[in-house]
Protein backbone atom coordinates (compact mmCIF):
# COMPACT_ATOMS: atom_id res chain seq x y z
CA UNK A 1 0.00 0.00 0.00
CA UNK A 2 2.80 2.45 0.79
CA UNK A 3 4.71 1.54 -2.38
CA UNK A 4 1.18 2.20 -4.55
CA UNK A 5 1.42 5.65 -2.33
CA UNK A 6 4.74 6.60 -3.28
CA UNK A 7 4.74 5.16 -7.09
CA UNK A 8 1.25 7.71 -7.56
CA UNK A 9 3.82 10.56 -5.52
CA UNK A 10 6.53 10.03 -8.19
CA UNK A 11 4.10 10.29 -10.85
CA UNK A 12 2.14 12.78 -10.12
CA UNK A 13 5.55 15.05 -9.46
CA UNK A 14 7.04 13.47 -12.42
CA UNK A 15 3.62 14.96 -14.41
CA UNK A 16 4.04 18.04 -12.35
CA UNK A 17 7.69 18.77 -13.81
CA UNK A 18 6.84 17.67 -17.39
CA UNK A 19 4.43 20.53 -17.08
CA UNK A 20 6.18 22.98 -15.39
CA UNK A 21 8.98 22.62 -18.21
CA UNK A 22 6.23 22.54 -20.83
CA UNK A 23 5.04 25.80 -19.72
CA UNK A 24 8.73 27.31 -19.49
CA UNK A 25 8.95 26.04 -23.17
CA UNK A 26 6.31 28.00 -24.21
CA UNK A 27 7.32 31.41 -25.77
CA UNK A 28 6.50 34.28 -23.78
CA UNK A 29 4.36 36.21 -26.45
CA UNK A 30 3.19 33.82 -28.82
CA UNK A 31 1.56 35.76 -31.09
CA UNK A 32 1.81 35.81 -34.46
CA UNK A 33 5.14 37.32 -36.03
CA UNK A 34 5.69 37.72 -39.86
CA UNK A 35 8.73 35.33 -39.19
CA UNK A 36 9.19 32.36 -41.67
CA UNK A 37 8.70 32.03 -45.17
CA UNK A 38 6.31 34.04 -47.11
CA UNK A 39 5.11 33.74 -50.79
CA UNK A 40 4.55 37.73 -51.70
CA UNK A 41 2.58 39.63 -54.46
CA UNK A 42 2.71 42.90 -54.82
CA UNK A 43 0.01 45.18 -56.74
CA UNK A 44 1.02 48.27 -57.91
CA UNK A 45 -1.33 51.42 -57.86
CA UNK A 46 0.18 52.96 -60.78
CA UNK A 47 -1.71 51.62 -64.41
CA UNK A 48 0.72 50.26 -66.95
CA UNK A 49 3.09 48.63 -64.81
CA UNK A 50 4.25 45.48 -66.36
CA UNK A 51 2.62 42.54 -63.56
CA UNK A 52 4.70 41.19 -60.92
CA UNK A 53 4.67 37.58 -60.80
CA UNK A 54 4.40 36.46 -56.93
CA UNK A 55 8.05 36.29 -55.13
CA UNK A 56 10.08 34.59 -51.97
CA UNK A 57 10.75 36.45 -48.81
CA UNK A 58 12.32 35.27 -45.71
CA UNK A 59 11.87 36.73 -42.63
CA UNK A 60 14.05 36.45 -39.65
CA UNK A 61 13.67 36.53 -35.84
CA UNK A 62 16.31 38.50 -34.56
CA UNK A 63 14.99 39.84 -30.78
CA UNK A 64 11.22 39.91 -30.01
CA UNK A 65 9.07 41.79 -32.04
CA UNK A 66 11.53 42.24 -34.27
CA UNK A 67 13.75 40.52 -36.98
CA UNK A 68 15.82 40.38 -40.49
CA UNK A 69 13.91 39.99 -44.15
CA UNK A 70 15.68 39.19 -47.15
CA UNK A 71 12.93 39.73 -50.25
CA UNK A 72 13.12 38.22 -53.40
CA UNK A 73 11.88 40.61 -56.35
CA UNK A 74 9.23 39.97 -59.34
CA UNK A 75 11.75 41.09 -62.23
CA UNK A 76 15.03 40.01 -63.57
CA UNK A 77 16.84 43.34 -63.30
CA UNK A 78 16.29 44.05 -59.45
CA UNK A 79 18.35 41.73 -56.97
CA UNK A 80 17.36 40.65 -53.97
CA UNK A 81 16.42 43.25 -51.20
CA UNK A 82 18.00 42.87 -47.57
CA UNK A 83 16.19 44.94 -44.63
CA UNK A 84 14.55 44.74 -40.94
CA UNK A 85 10.88 44.26 -39.62
CA UNK A 86 9.78 45.37 -36.23
CA UNK A 87 6.18 45.18 -35.07
CA UNK A 88 5.09 48.89 -34.17
CA UNK A 89 1.37 48.65 -32.48
CA UNK A 90 -0.88 45.50 -34.41
CA UNK A 91 0.85 45.97 -37.21
CA UNK A 92 4.48 45.23 -39.04
CA UNK A 93 6.73 47.79 -40.24
CA UNK A 94 9.28 46.22 -43.21
CA UNK A 95 11.93 48.36 -44.51
CA UNK A 96 14.62 46.84 -47.21
CA UNK A 97 17.14 47.72 -49.86
CA UNK A 98 18.06 46.48 -53.26
CA UNK A 99 19.92 47.12 -56.46
CA UNK A 100 18.51 47.75 -59.68
CA UNK A 101 20.55 45.88 -62.66
CA UNK A 102 21.39 47.48 -66.55
CA UNK A 103 20.85 44.92 -69.13
CA UNK A 104 24.93 44.54 -68.96
CA UNK A 105 24.70 43.72 -65.10
CA UNK A 106 25.76 46.74 -63.91
CA UNK A 107 24.32 48.45 -60.79
CA UNK A 108 22.10 51.24 -62.78
CA UNK A 109 20.29 52.46 -59.63
CA UNK A 110 18.60 51.56 -55.84
CA UNK A 111 15.62 50.68 -54.63
CA UNK A 112 14.21 51.55 -50.84
CA UNK A 113 10.57 49.40 -50.11
CA UNK A 114 8.58 49.97 -47.17
CA UNK A 115 5.74 48.48 -45.74
CA UNK A 116 3.23 48.25 -42.95
CA UNK A 117 1.36 44.95 -42.74
CA UNK A 118 -0.92 43.28 -40.30
CA UNK A 119 -1.20 39.22 -40.11
CA UNK A 120 -4.43 37.70 -39.88
CA UNK A 121 -5.66 35.62 -36.83
CA UNK A 122 -4.09 32.46 -38.42
CA UNK A 123 -0.68 33.82 -38.74
CA UNK A 124 -0.87 32.38 -42.63
CA UNK A 125 -1.42 35.60 -44.44
CA UNK A 126 -0.58 39.64 -44.68
CA UNK A 127 -1.19 42.47 -46.05
CA UNK A 128 -0.99 46.34 -46.23
CA UNK A 129 0.23 49.61 -48.50
CA UNK A 130 3.97 49.14 -49.97
CA UNK A 131 5.80 52.22 -51.48
CA UNK A 132 8.68 51.60 -53.20
CA UNK A 133 11.64 54.62 -54.18
CA UNK A 134 14.07 54.38 -56.81
CA UNK A 135 16.94 56.12 -56.62
CA UNK A 136 19.62 56.68 -59.05
CA UNK A 137 23.53 55.96 -57.94
CA UNK A 138 24.07 59.65 -56.41
CA UNK A 139 21.01 58.82 -54.01
CA UNK A 140 18.53 61.50 -55.48
CA UNK A 141 14.89 59.74 -55.91
CA UNK A 142 13.82 59.06 -59.52
CA UNK A 143 10.74 57.94 -58.93
CA UNK A 144 7.65 56.50 -56.07
CA UNK A 145 5.65 53.73 -56.46
CA UNK A 146 3.05 52.80 -53.87
CA UNK A 147 0.57 49.53 -54.17
CA UNK A 148 -0.58 46.47 -51.61
CA UNK A 149 1.11 43.68 -51.32
CA UNK A 150 -0.12 40.21 -49.80
CA UNK A 151 1.28 37.29 -48.55
CA UNK A 152 1.04 33.77 -47.57
CA UNK A 153 3.18 31.81 -45.38
CA UNK A 154 4.44 28.98 -47.04
CA UNK A 155 4.02 25.91 -45.25
CA UNK A 156 5.56 22.02 -45.13
CA UNK A 157 4.20 19.57 -48.27
CA UNK A 158 5.14 16.46 -46.85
Amino acid sequence: MIIKKRKSLYVLIAAISFAGLTAIAQPQNSSPTPEGAWNVAVTFDRPGLPPCAPAPAVAIATHPHRGTIVADSCFASEGAGYGVWEKVGNRFAITFRGNSFAPGGTVAATYKVRASVSLDASGNVFAGPFQTQIFDLAGNVLDTLTGTVNAVRITLEP
